[in-house]
């Protein structure tokens, strides 16, 4: 049967890198070596696919040509399913939701014990919070309430999102944004953004990933609503989050959104691989793309004939030798 993950330049789905160095069972060889770590998501290949396990011995890692050994492949799962998941909601969105505010408080409440959740507010560039990050989940249910600005509060919703990543600290936890915008940077009015790669590459550096729900924001500009979810898109894949876009209109319905971005959620795992520390002090983002291959999605199908998706994450973040030696977060160990 073919196992298509054998093709794979870098197998992380939906995933992109925690920073630090990590305690994992088979440690590197030298001290020359550190391990770095990604969250890798493995879902079906459309809806009406099962999930299946990816084995880890079909799991190749490459920084640009060069393949890097496996250390530990990890699910995300009982002792280690600890999650910190903020929800970004653009309060310009105005009268754009409604009811789709009862299908949030659902999935807030419906989470397990082991994911803290906050309720944050983006207006004018700035970010509220309605909620910090914790375990309350009723609490986090009850601060959501519909967004009050306007049109004219418009600017871009990363700046807002930049607040958020730059005071969230790092620890052994998942950290993922669900991000819900039109997406359109009205402050700079371009099509493409130049607070977009800025969004990206503290996401990439941070290990956060990003998953966008779009929200039409009406006919504001020529072309607004396609731009904004190309630049949502764009978000999701290079920060490895879950793309969920629906169509031009604003869903009706959150629930289906939501139930992909469970599926996300349930069906991630640690990966760790030996590489070499960086030289810069302050560390860097370093490629994860065999440039020899152009292809940015590749399937794994299982013996059973069941195919799964694995979108490649475009760069890790990886450290310099002292910062690795001072990171206090570590991966789950197998």
């Amino acid at each position: 049967m073919f196992r298509g993950v054998r093709d794979l330049a870098v197998p992380a789905l939906l995933g992109t890198i925690v920073l630090g160095t990590t305690t994992a069972p088979c440690q590197p060889p030298s001290p020359e070596m550190v391990g770095a770590v990604t969250i890798v998501t493995v879902v079906g290949k459309n809806a009406k696919q099962p999930t299946v396990a990816l084995p880890r011995d079909d799991v190749l890692v490459y920084e640009g040509p060069v393949r890097k050994r496996v250390i530990a492949w990890v699910p995300a799962r009982d002792q280690h399913n600890v999650l910190q998941l903020a929800i970004v909601i653009d309060d310009a969105d105005g009268k754009r939701l409604g009811h789709q505010l009862e299908d949030l408080r659902k999935f807030v409440l419906a989470q397990p014990a082991t994911t803290s959740i906050g309720i944050y507010y983006a207006l004018g560039g700035h970010l509220q919070a309605a909620a910090p990050i914790n375990s309350d989940h009723q609490a986090a249910a009850k601060a959501l309430r519909l967004p009050m600005g306007s049109y004219g509060d418009r600017v871009s919703i990363c700046d807002p999102v930049m607040q958020l990543m730059a005071g969230w600290p790092n620890t052994s936890a998942r950290r993922e944004i669900l991000l819900i915008t039109e997406g359109h940077d009205f402050l700079h009015r371009e099509r493409y953004s130049p607070d977009l790669q800025a969004t990206v590459d503290a996401a990439q550096h941070a290990g956060i990933l990003i998953h966008p729900i779009f929200v039409n924001a009406g006919p504001l500009l020529p072309d607004s609503d396609s731009v904004g979810r190309s630049n949502l898109f764009q978000i999701a894949q290079k920060t490895g989050g879950a793309s969920l876009l629906g169509d031009i209109r604003t869903p009706e319905s959150f629930a289906p959104l939501l139930t992909q971005l469970e599926t996300a959620l349930s069906n991630q795992y640690f990966l760790v691989w030996e590489t070499n520390p960086s030289k810069r002090k302050g560390g860097e983002l370093r490629s994860l793309q065999d440039p020899r291959r152009t292809e940015k999605r590749t399937h794994y199908c299982s013996p059973e004939g069941v195919c799964s998706v694995i979108a490649d994450c475009d760069r890790a973040s990886i450290l310099s030798s002292e910062a690795a030696g001072a990171e206090k977060s570590s991966p789950p160990t197998e």
